[in-house]
């Protein structure tokens, strides 16, 4: 979750939204510049939590028995999804940690392996693919099996089931039908993505940002704060019963996700790959690249400055017996973006050799 659009393959076809392929292709040649990480960053803190370096072996047991194919191992490795968690996560107990950082995990492996065959898979090959992961999160997460009746073939699949259950031995049954709920938005989402990808027109813009504000995966890890730091709200301030909740959680996807494509962009491009928020900018907006770089940098600090007018709204409302609780779940959520910066700013698998410029900033020739 927090993942981006990119993926390992090198062999995507161009042919996949061909009016997004083609307005970058007008650009190629030319020089984009992401701004470093003090230009975007809001000012949060961040820390990492102590357990992160007890749960490596564990990790890696626990990996080598799910993951059989060195190709995944090795995108696993490559996510660094236990230096994200450990700092989404700080005040995790050493279990809670290792089980989410699991999950995040499973959702590489599970994500690339529709993406690096959305050429060759049909709409139906998709639809199974979703239809047949529900099955497994929602039976790990909502059933009282320990395991499944008949474990899925796939191994990627099949590898949530452990995750699943390990979660919902130490939950409530509410929290893991809200988690549930929120991988299954996941998972819909990034499936029509594929379907959508594979079409001859662009979408809008805004069709596109709803599909990675899910597809991105935030959600789920948001809800498994509650898991981690074992708490929860109370009922009228949950983000389902409370607009200005509703709508911090919203921006809180949005400023993920348009760091995430900015940051990953340049992969993205490398591998043909047009399913970025800048392309869809160039296109929609008749932008060059760098214009619709600085216009997503803007966009990012207008969800900023949105988030802390939601605060100051529920700041006021909240009465004092509830006040220190949503205030720890607020610093929650600031956790998530600062921990996606801090991770993103320094991602082998998203930034080539010599990308990183003196001042931070990261540049690259399309």
């Amino acid at each position: 979750m927090a993942t981006s659009n990119s993926h390992e393959n090198h062999n995507h076809s161009p042919a996949l939204n061909l009016p997004l392929a083609k307005v970058v292709r007008q650009s190629s040649g030319t020089t984009l510049i992401i701004p470093n990480m003090k230009e975007l960053n809001p000012g949060w803190t961040v820390a990492s939590n102590p357990h992160r370096d007890s749960i490596r072996e564990d990790l890696q047991s626990w990996i080598q028995k799910q993951y059989k194919a060195e190709d995944a191992r090795r995108k696993i490795a490559g996510s660094e999804s236990d230096r994200l968690v450990a700092m989404v996560y700080p005040r995790a107990g050493r279990m809670q940690l290792l089980n989410i950082t699991k999950l995040m995990i499973w959702g590489f492996p599970w994500d690339d392996a529709i993406d690096d065959t959305a050429e060759m898979q049909q709409p139906g090959d998709i639809d199974r693919y979703r239809d047949e992961t529900l099955a497994v999160v929602n039976g790990s997460l909502l059933s009282d099996l320990d395991e499944p009746p008949t474990p899925h073939p796939d191994p990627v699949i099949q590898s949530f089931w452990d995750v699943g259950r390990a979660i919902r031995a130490d939950s409530p049954d509410i929290l893991c039908q809200r988690v549930a709920r929120h991988l299954s938005g996941f998972i819909v989402s990034s499936a029509a993505s594929q379907t959508v990808r594979k079409g001859v027109e662009a979408t809008s813009t805004a069709e596109y940002m709803q599909r990675r504000e899910y597809n991105v995966g935030v959600y789920q890890l948001l809800e498994l704060l509650f898991y981690a730091d074992k708490y929860d709200l109370p009922p009228q301030w949950r983000p389902e019963n409370n607009i200005l909740m509703k709508n911090m959680w919203k921006e809180i996807g949005w400023m993920v996700m348009i760091a995430n494509d900015l940051l990953s962009l340049a992969k993205e491009l490398r591998q043909g790959q047009h399913d970025n928020l800048i392309p869809f900018l160039m296109y929609h907006d008749d932008l060059n690249g760098q214009l619709a770089v600085d216009r997503a940098v803007q966009m990012c600090r207008e969800s900023y400055d949105r988030f802390y007018q939601l605060e100051a709204q529920l700041d006021e409302q909240v009465d004092s017996q509830d006040e220190e609780i949503v205030k720890a779940h607020v610093h929650g959520l600031k956790n998530m973006v600062m921990a996606n910066l801090h991770w993103s700013y320094s991602l082998k698998r998203f930034l080539g050799k010599g990308m990183i410029r003196e001042d931070g900033s990261i540049a690259f020739v399309i």
